[in-house]
């Protein structure tokens, strides 16, 4: 087991045998030898969010690499969309009852999101910047008048 972030050092051999259209019964083989080196990846960085620590997401790639050895590439999975917050109706401009649960909870304009390093979601909503935590709960955190 190598140790994280380490140098990870593989002799290979690779063999390649030539057979000769005038000459069937001999093959010649060519066989060589070298060291691979590569790096292990360095853990996903998903802002609060995990994954077991088998597995690696290679988010540049697209390609979650499993600790089976299996490689999951994200282009061939189907794409997931949940809401977590939102109820189909628009919120009021001053919006007193705007904390508390995500799910149900009113937008009017939602602008932009970004993500925290603790996993929670920050959504521009038209004149208030919301914080959406990672127990499902928000609050907001700016208001603009």
């Amino acid at each position: 087991m190598q140790a994280v972030n380490s140098r990870l050092r593989e002799t290979v051999s690779l063999s390649v045998g030539f057979e000769y259209e005038t000459c069937p019964s001999l093959i010649l083989w060519e066989k060589r030898t070298a060291l691979l080196q590569g790096f292990e990846l360095d853990p996903s960085n998903l802002g609060g969010w995990s994954l077991d620590k088998h597995h690696i997401l290679n988010v540049k790639s697209g390609i979650l690499h499993k600790g089976t050895g299996e490689n999951q590439f994200l282009t061939q999975q189907p794409a997931i969309i949940t809401s977590i917050m939102g109820n189909g109706r628009r919120r009021s401009i001053s919006c007193p009852s705007c904390n508390g649960l995500a799910e149900g909870n009113k937008l009017l304009a939602p602008v932009a999101l970004a993500v925290g390093v603790d996993g929670s979601l920050f959504v521009g909503d038209f004149n208030y910047i919301r914080r959406i935590f990672p127990s499902r709960n928000v609050t907001s955190i700016l208001e603009l008048r």
